[in-house]
């Protein structure tokens, strides 16, 4: 996960959300104009340019039932007319510049749900894997969404190359896009995830660890120690801090020895990557660095001290084994 602006981990951005406001229709844009970005998306950016060089600012995202507001340049392929605003359709994907294009496109989609596999189940929380090769225009899509709240563009032009991990929350109306993370399909093994966004009307809520943990449990079951892809983001770092010492400080909680236990001990339990067991030790100050390796220093007082602080706080949700689908073979056919 390359490093970015704070919204690379929207759970905890102060992006501003609010409920839809309908505004005049803009400029008319000609249906054959929208018809013709909508089958190629990654060739209408690659015709105008690089994103760099794209002045299409689009300044808010209808999505469903929520006007957000965008963080970073649009990566969709530019109309004649400028507009400030553009409609996403919730389920499919597929966007529009104008309002009454949208309302009529609400009224005919019959998708409810993500295409892919469902892996995970547990009440209204569903979460799909989505082969970017076997789903390509849903994925360059979904790219080309994200990249209105992320910096990182490593998946805007290449989708087919990875995994998506696709977060909903089921109603009677359908299944309504959260978030999601991506995964290099051949990436090196310690690398489980390479980009993570959580959408802005959903930050706040405990999806972003819900992702994370959903990304090393996929590594468990394939026998694996891992990690995220770096460098991170300042406020992805601190979120992936306070996941990481929330796991160790229960696991070194029920040590009897604490003080004993090898960073290789906790890397083989936890999943977790040596170097970044040892960055979180030193964040929390209950590890002396040396040059060859790292002393702990800590006792039980010390432990339940760091335990009550609120960043290290039990994750609001959680990845339950049993409700787990995933399979090796998921990612493989």
């Amino acid at each position: 996960m390359d490093k970015s602006n704070s919204s690379q981990l929207q759970e905890t951005s102060d992006t501003k959300i609010q409920k839809v406001q309908h505004s005049p229709d803009q400029e008319e844009i000609s249906k054959k104009d929208e018809s013709k970005v909508q089958d190629d998306p990654v060739e209408g950016i690659q015709e105008h340019g690089s994103i760099s060089e794209n002045i299409n600012i689009i300044r808010k995202l209808q999505f469903g039932r929520y006007e957000i507001e965008t963080t970073f340049s649009s990566a969709y392929p530019e109309m004649d007319d400028k507009v400030p605003n553009i409609y996403v359709c919730e389920f499919c994907l597929k966007y529009m510049y104008l309002r009454t294009s949208y309302s009529y496109h609400l009224s005919d989609c019959k998708i409810r749900r993500p295409p892919g596999s469902l892996v995970y189940r547990k009440d209204d929380i569903h979460i799909y894997e989505v082969d970017g090769n076997k789903e390509l225009l849903y994925c360059q899509f979904l790219c080309l969404m994200s990249k209105l709240f992320l910096e990182n563009k490593e998946t805007l032009y290449t989708p087919n190359l990875f995994l998506f991990y696709i977060l909903c929350l089921k109603d009677k109306d359908g299944e309504h896009l959260v978030g999601y993370f991506s995964r290099e399909k051949k990436s090196t093994p310690n690398i489980n995830l390479n980009c993570i966004v959580v959408l802005p009307p959903y930050m706040r809520r405990g999806y972003g660890k819900l992702l994370i943990d959903l990304s090393y449990e996929i590594s468990r079951k394939e026998g694996v120690i891992g990690g995220p892809k770096k460098p991170l983001s300042e406020v992805a770092r601190l979120c992936y801090l306070s996941y990481w010492g929330h796991n160790l400080l229960e696991l070194l909680r029920r040590h009897s020895s604490p003080a004993l236990i090898a960073i290789e001990q906790l890397s083989e339990t936890t999943g977790f990557l040596k170097k970044d067991i040892m960055l979180t030790l030193k964040f929390m100050k209950i590890a002396t660095y040396y040059k060859d390796g790292c002393t702990m220093c800590t006792t039980p007082s010390i432990i339940e001290n760091r335990r009550r602080l609120v960043k290290f706080k039990k994750p609001r949700l959680i990845i339950y084994r049993n409700c787990l689908a995933w399979k090796t073979t998921t990612a493989e056919e």
